[in-house]
This record gives C-alpha cells, structure tokens and sequence, in this order.
C-alpha cells in the first residue's frame, strides 16, 4: 500500500539505506492527497505505486532497483503475486481490514514475516504487528468484523470521520505534521525486524501525549491504560502478540 503512511515509511526506509523495494497499489494520487502523501503536484493522477517508485529512484541513487506493480492486492490477485520468500520484510500498510486480512493469511505461506501497519483516527495513535509463517497470525487480534482487540484511543467516531459527498467515502483529518509521528514510529519498527527478527509474534503501540488527546477530544482507552502504565507524555510500548487469545486459524497462544 503505497498511501500517505506506506509512502511516507517507504521515503524513511530509502533514507536510512535499504537497497531494494517492491511497491504495490492500484490507486491513483489526487490533488487533495497531497496535504499528506509524501508526494507532491507533480504526481497528481498517476499510480501511486509507479510514483513512488520514480520519486525513490530520483531522490536516492543508491537504491538497487525498486519494482512496482499498479494492482490492487485483491482475492483477484493476491495468488499471481511473484514469490516473496527472498524478501526480508514485507509491509502492508493498506489499513482496510478486507486486504490486511487477505495478505496476512497468504503471508503464513510466503516464509517471510509480514509487519502491518496502521493508525487510529486522527492519527493519534499507531500500531505495528509483526507476524511470522509459524505463529500467531494477525487475525488473532482482531474480531470478526476486523476491529482491534486493543486500541489505544478512545474517540468519537461520528465526530472525527468526514464524508466525502462526491463519493460517498470517509477520512479522518490530520496532516503531514501528525503523519510525520506514526510513519516515523513504522519505520522505525520496520528498521528493527530488518536488524533481529523477534522469535514470536508482536505488536508494538505509539500513542500521542495527554495533551495531543485532549486537543482531538480523545483519551486513552481503559483496556489500554490497565495493561501499560505509559503516563502523560505519550508512550511506545510494546507486548506479546494476541498473548493468551484463541484462534480458530491457528489456535491457542500461551
């Protein structure tokens, strides 16, 4: 997924060194994108995946190659995709539940471990779960309509989601400053699996400070604040994960 959170962790990665990418998304960048998306005017109406892709060669001549694909990563698709198994991580940062499920399950074949990333309305919190082909897999932590477990914020959904009236569709308003925290944290989390896998499942949280909450009507949630004792500065923490949970896919986790 190659949106403002993909992207922008995809720049970080290209920054910090690695040498080779391969970028999938069907979607195409509109103008209104650009407050966030790592890509600018220049780029309006092409495919994302392609885009970034010339914005990394561009901008960092090291890189050994970077592949991209303008596809969706569908039921259509998802068993034409070439082999993963050489690659050391594979990211998915889609944040729809349908595609985030669909690739976490073919990952548990791809011999690789599989790092999805996503982020809490208003971009005030964020998660990273790394899970590996023997394991916890990711839908151990979500329910059946695919909402976490665990979230670290406790907001308003109907006040902070915005109706697109064109289409129907919905966003949270943030910018790039708020995107700039979470896309740093992925990253950052993404550097450390790259470094030393961890021998188990995990699921890593940013959460903005108590001031930053307040200011978009949000708190910590109770589940949160019961299991990490993070204080008023905003916290990173990490855990086991879906510890103790019991999946119908691949059972109980102890």
């Amino acid at each position: 997924g190659c949106g403002a959170l993909g992207a922008s962790v995809a720049v970080l990665l290209a920054q910090a060194g690695l040498g080779h990418f391969t970028l999938y998304d069907g979607q195409y960048l509109d103008r209104t994108n650009t407050s966030r998306h790592p890509l600018g005017a220049d780029y309006v109406d092409q495919n994302k995946a392609k885009a970034l892709a010339k914005h990394l060669t561009k901008r960092f001549p090291h890189l050994r190659g970077v592949d991209d694909h303008d596809a969706h990563v569908d039921i259509r698709v998802i068993d034409k995709l070439p082999s993963l198994d050489s690659a050391d991580l594979v990211i998915s940062a889609t944040g729809e539940w349908a595609s985030m499920s669909l690739i976490a399950d073919a990952a548990r074949s791809w011999e690789v471990p599989l790092q999805t990333i996503w982020h809490e309305p208003q971009a005030l919190a964020a998660h990273s779960v790394l899970t590996l082909p023997n394991g916890a897999c990711l839908r151990c932590g979500f329910d059946r309509l695919g909402k976490p477990l665990l979230e670290a914020t406790l907001q308003d959904e109907t006040a902070v989601w915005r109706r697109i009236p064109a289409c129907g569709g919905a966003f949270t308003p943030y910018g790039a400053a708020q995107l700039a925290f979470t896309s740093g944290f992925c990253a950052s989390e993404a550097l450390k699996h790259l470094t030393a896998t961890p021998a188990g499942a995990r699921h890593s949280i940013w959460v903005a400070s108590d001031e930053v909450l307040a200011a978009g009507n949000a708190e910590r949630t109770a589940a949160f604040k019961s299991e990490f004792d993070s204080g008023p500065h905003g916290a990173r923490v990490s855990r086991p994960w879906a510890l103790g949970a019991e999946c119908p896919l691949c059972g109980p986790h102890v």
